[in-house]
């Protein structure tokens, strides 16, 4: 029998990623089914990439394709955004007919982020990110991050965690927080020298690093306060959890790749501390290093890639093709052991959707993240679960049983490395083997429609998800406005709903509810939203 993960070996094969058809013929390292299986976290952030910018004409997953975008100001959906004087909406910038992989960095600061978020009004992106906001590419364009998505699983609710630029999503990406969190507690707002709103402390100037120089090294100063909350790495240093960070010091964009640099218990490591041997070491030979110790059994529990500049996703000072490269690179070295049981987890353009808003901070617009690894799901799959920076860290966490005072909001990705997880689907046109097409809509008690607000005198249920009929109910709420409650199975449509609700003494009234229902099992996308829409 073949199955998915045969399947998508030789697909990989005939696209020639040899590292992703090795690390698909590998078979997935489940022994609980549980988080505990996995005996190494290997981390890579890329940057300033958006998941419609990258992923928004993949079938199946929340791009170009979702029915339901925001409503802009303008009557019009999210993606007629407006530069001030004309509409732009997405376009494709073709890689076959211009340089469109290189170059053409759109601003990304806390003011300019904060300005196009427009309190959640999302209308005017290009305005204040620029025209090249707009533009996506497609498969041909970045033919290894189609194929690493879909041989793995993507995670297309993923976000920044901070609105605004590099500096102050690392912080959080390494400590949970962005904000010293004994202020907030307190409820204490925050200044510039207890917080990183723009790019600054990660920045140090002068940046020339010496091996084995005690610091303060002076061709090497750091700039603004320092951050003193413990980092992810603390904690691991403290619970014996093994940990390293594979980076070129002299390379890793100024520092900016490093988020570990704001804080007092790096600036003040010395030669010999953990934190220097583990956080501030390494040169251009750094890629080979992380492969060395994979293939001798000695990569840590724990571990982070930082890109050189040339190798980032970042505009201007990198490419997708090259950053495609180094993660091909990375995922090679990971292959090139198969006893070594690990999860690889790879991550201003404009995203048609806002991240949920907590009451401590926005979210960013989201960005593409894949997992990669032996104990995930056998490829096709996408999780559709809110997540963001923090969720690494309550990975890292949680499957090293670690407890300690970082600050997270977001869902911890760990349902990305466990079989029968909520949250997940798998893509229409690339399910995995067992999972048939939707059937049509069907009535049977399974979910409780009721306590709107409202008194509602008609249900559209819209089976249009399972592309069946639709089916109008007629339903008399009592004058006291007690409710009522009306029950729908949706295994047929693989646990999605799409209600809309009116009233016949209200001609105003015109609500509608459209998700699901999160059984614990794993299930399908959405499938109206399986083709992107065309501009």
């Amino acid at each position: 029998m073949t199955t998915r993960r045969d399947f998508l070996a030789g697909a990989a094969a005939a696209a020639a990623f040899t590292s992703i058809n090795r690390a698909l013929a590998i078979p997935a390292a489940r022994r609980t089914g549980t988080i505990m299986d996995v005996k190494h976290i290997v981390i890579l952030m890329q940057e300033n990439r958006s998941f419609d910018h990258y992923f928004g004409t993949m079938r199946g997953v929340r791009g170009f394709g979702d029915r339901f975008p925001i409503p802009l100001e303008t009557g019009k959906d999210v993606w007629f955004q407006s530069d001030g004087t004309r509409e732009i909406p997405p376009y494709h910038r073709d890689s076959a007919t211009s340089n469109a992989l290189v170059g053409y960095g759109t601003p990304h600061s806390f003011g300019d982020s904060q300005a196009a978020w427009n309190q959640g009004k999302m209308g005017l992106w290009p305005k204040y990110k620029t025209q090249y906001a707009m533009g996506h590419f497609q498969r041909e364009d970045i033919p290894f991050q189609f194929a690493l998505a879909e041989a793995f699983t993507i995670c297309d609710a993923y976000h920044c965690s901070i609105t605004t630029g590099t500096d102050p999503n690392r912080i959080v990406f390494w400590s949970g927080s962005n904000f010293n969190p004994a202020l907030r507690a307190q409820g204490i707002n925050c200044t510039t020298n207890d917080s990183e709103p723009n790019n600054n402390r990660c920045w140090p100037n002068p940046s020339k690093w010496v091996a084995g120089l005690p610091q303060p090294q002076p061709t090497y100063k750091y700039v603004g306060s320092d951050f003193n909350w413990p980092t992810l790495p603390d904690l691991l240093q403290q619970a014996g959890v093994s940990w390293h960070i594979y980076q070129d010091m002299n390379d890793n964009w100024t520092g900016a790749m490093n988020g570990c640099l704001a804080f007092s218990s790096f600036r003040h490591a010395q030669p010999g501390d953990p934190n220097y041997l583990h956080g501030l070491t390494g040169g251009p030979d750094y890629l080979a290093k992380f492969k060395a110790d994979v293939m001798s059994g000695n990569l840590p529990q724990v571990s982070w890639i930082l890109p050189t500049q040339a190798n980032s996703e970042h505009p201007g000072g990198g490419s997708p093709t090259r950053a495609g490269n180094f993660t091909d690179q990375v995922l090679d070295a990971l292959t090139s052991n198969p006893e070594v049981c690990w999860v690889l987890a790879p991550n201003g353009f404009h995203r048609h959707f806002s991240g949920n808003i907590s009451t401590m901070r926005p979210k960013n617009e989201p960005n593409p993240e894949i997992f990669v690894g032996y104990n995930i799901h056998d490829g096709g799959v996408h999780l559709q679960l809110r997540n963001d920076g923090n969720s690494h860290l309550r990975f890292t966490v949680k499957s090293n049983k670690i407890y300690g005072p970082l600050v997270a909001v977001s869902a911890a990705v760990s349902a990305a490395t466990q079989p029968e997880s909520p949250g997940f689907g798998p893509r229409p046109g690339v399910q995995p083997v067992g999972v048939g097409p939707v059937p049509g809509f069907r009535k049977a008690p399974d979910l409780s429609a009721a306590g709107f607000g409202f008194n509602p005198s008609v249900f559209f249920p819209g089976p249009d998800v399972g592309g069946g009929a639709r089916t109008s109910w007629d339903v008399k709420v009592p004058a006291s406005g007690q409710p009522r409650e009306l029950y729908w199975n949706l295994r047929t449509t693989g646990g999605w709903y799409d209600f809309v609700i009116t009233s016949d003494s209200d001609s105003n009234l015109y609500r509608r509810v459209a998700g699901h229902v999160e059984t614990g099992r794993a299930s399908v996308s959405d499938p109206g939203m399986g083709i992107a829409d065309q501009f």
